[in-house]
């Protein structure tokens, strides 16, 4: 036999194992990759908090057809998203209007929305009406004394708070509450 048409022969061996033997890794890729790896607290950015602390009764005043003041403490029953915002957050702008979003399907949820930077109800409303949120609450924090009770550094910050009263945990970032395996996390922490 010919020498090259041994080493041909040979070559297209190496060649056609080689195939296969990709193939079978591409394979085996697409099943690693269609395994489903479950979302954890920890990859939205979720701190748990360990020192609850009692919910504050400082008035917070909330701005609808009248303006009207309540208190966190006077929540307890039901669970609480106190959403802390500024209209001149980039990152707050990108998040409102899924936050609006989740608030109109989440009613069994109390949402708190508060600007802490002294920005006017007016002006609230003006910027609510100019991106079009309907279900943010136009809501005021006199003289950031709540986002000083939790420390707020950073906006926005998202703090949770169980239907008992107790603060369980806080992001801080944007949330994004688009993305149902987020949301479904988030609304089964609040039922621990």
């Amino acid at each position: 036999m010919n020498k090259n048409f041994i080493y041909g022969l040979c070559a297209a061996f190496v060649i056609i194992s080689a195939y296969k033997s990709s193939q079978s890794l591409l394979n085996k890729k697409d099943d690693v990759v269609q395994e489903e790896i479950p979302l954890s607290l920890i990859d939205i950015n979720f701190s748990r908090e360990t020192n609850s602390k009692s919910l504050p009764d400082i008035a917070i005043e909330k701005h609808e057809k009248e303006s009207k003041e309540f208190k966190l403490a006077d929540l307890k029953g039901k669970p609480v998203v106190l959403h802390f915002w500024a209209t001149w957050c980039q990152p707050c702008q990108k998040e409102l209007p899924y936050y609006d979003k989740f608030i109109a399907a989440n009613t069994e949820i109390t949402h708190v929305a508060l600007t802490p930077d002294g920005t006017t109800k007016e002006n609230i409303k003006a910027f609510f009406t100019r991106h079009g949120f309907k279900n943010v609450p136009v809501m005021t924090d006199k003289a950031g004394a709540i986002s000083k009770y939790f420390e707020v550094k950073g906006f926005p910050t998202t703090v949770f708070i169980n239907k008992v009263g107790n603060v369980i945990g806080r992001v801080v970032g944007i949330v994004d509450w688009q993305d149902p395996k987020t949301v479904e996390l988030l609304l089964k922490t609040f039922a621990e």
